[in-house]
This record gives structure tokens, sequence and C-alpha cells, in this order.
């Protein structure tokens, strides 16, 4: 994706930040259903274990891993939403590493126990979704959820 189209998509994302989670039905099912493909999906991953969420929106799963005991560090495009997911993170008490990062930079320097990367178009968000994926990889010291 060229940088005029990653340029739309954070103007896109930023200017539905405030209301994001609105959009599900019921957010509360939507989270606690990623933090069920997190502990069991796959090799089980106990509360404890470190967690990269990709595409971290306005903070809705990232809350639900932090207060389900997951290390959480949480990535997203749009700064307009990670502004939103730290401002969540912070009325609800809880602590997570909250990021600015394409997905076509991602480059971390550590390993998480697991990588959630549960977004609607994740590969069309990618330049090169074959190279995204092997960051993710790389990131990954045990479980991958794409």
């Amino acid at each position: 994706m060229a940088d005029s189209g990653k340029e739309a998509l954070r103007r896109k994302y930023d200017a539905m930040a405030a209301r994001y989670s609105n959009r599900y039905a019921n957010p509360g099912a939507v989270a606690r259903r990623q933090v069920e493909l997190v502990r069991r999906w796959g090799t089980p991953a106990p509360p404890g274990s470190s967690v990269l969420e990709v595409g971290c929106a306005d903070g809705l799963v990232t809350e639900a891993l932090a207060r389900a005991g997951y290390r959480v560090t949480a990535v997203d495009l749009s700064p307009a939403m990670v502004v939103a997911a730290r401002r969540r993170l912070t009325e609800a008490g809880l602590d997570a590493e909250i990021l600015e990062f394409d997905v076509d930079g991602l480059s971390l320097g550590r390993r998480f126990d697991v990588v959630l990367a549960v977004m609607w178009n994740f590969f069309h968000y990618a330049t090169d979704p074959e190279a995204a994926l092997a960051r993710l990889v790389a990131h990954t010291a045990g479980k991958l959820v794409v």
C-alpha cells in the first residue's frame, strides 16, 4: 500500500477512534472471544503470558487482555486510536504498553508468547502481506493468531 494509502487509513481510523467499539453489537463478546483465542486456541497461554496485539484500535481487546492478567503490548497505525486505547486503559486502572506502529514497519526487538493480529483486512493494510506475516512470526515466541 502506497504512503498516500497509509495516510488515508490513518485519517479514516483517526476519525472513528472516539466511537470505534460502538460498531459492534456486543463489544464485550468480541473482546471475550479474542481473550479466549489467546488463552485456549492451540497451545494454551495462561495469564501472565506476554501478548503483542496488532491493530488494537481503541483498546477494547487490550483492556480485556490486561484485565485477564496478560502482559500486553498493543500497536496501531492510527495516532487517535493509540490515544483512545491509552485513555481506556488509564480509566480502567490497567497497564499496557500502547504504541503507534504500522504493520509494514513493525520491529519491536523482542518476542512475545502470543501475537494477536485479528484485523478485518490485515493483509489489505500491508504493502507486502508475506513480509508483514514474516514480521509477525519474528515477534512470536509461541503462538500467532491472525
